[in-house]
């Protein structure tokens, strides 16, 4: 059935209908082929290059960081039982906080404010 399409837009070779659908088509792959390469393009972050760099100077860099954070996989136990979940860390001069998350919810909070 198909080929009998085809064939019969390949056979109206002049009409209009032929070249929109022929740009349609290609137009189509295209969005298609952009689709899949940038969705399994792998992301990565650049690390910044030390080269060069004496020790004194990193340090120096480091001193003006506000606050840290990061997201952490753990295992903790509950009630004789082994869970794992994740966590999200938050340090700051002001306060740190510690969020304990277990299938999504969150299942432990710890908090400190003036550290």
């Amino acid at each position: 059935m198909l080929k009998k399409q085809w064939n019969l837009l390949k056979n109206r070779a002049g009409s209009r209908t032929h070249h929109l659908f022929s740009l349609i088509l290609a137009l189509g792959f295209l969005l298609l082929a952009l689709g899949i390469f940038s969705s399994c393009a792998p992301r990565y972050a650049e690390k910044p290059s030390r080269e060069g760099i004496t020790l004194s100077a990193i340090l120096a860099k480091m001193n003006n960081i506000q606050s840290i954070e990061a997201a952490l996989s753990m295992d903790y136990e509950k009630n004789d039982s082994t869970m794992s979940g994740d966590a999200f860390l938050s340090i700051s001069p002001a306060a740190m906080d510690l969020r304990i998350y277990y299938l999504g919810f969150l299942a432990g909070e710890v908090k400190e404010d003036n550290v």
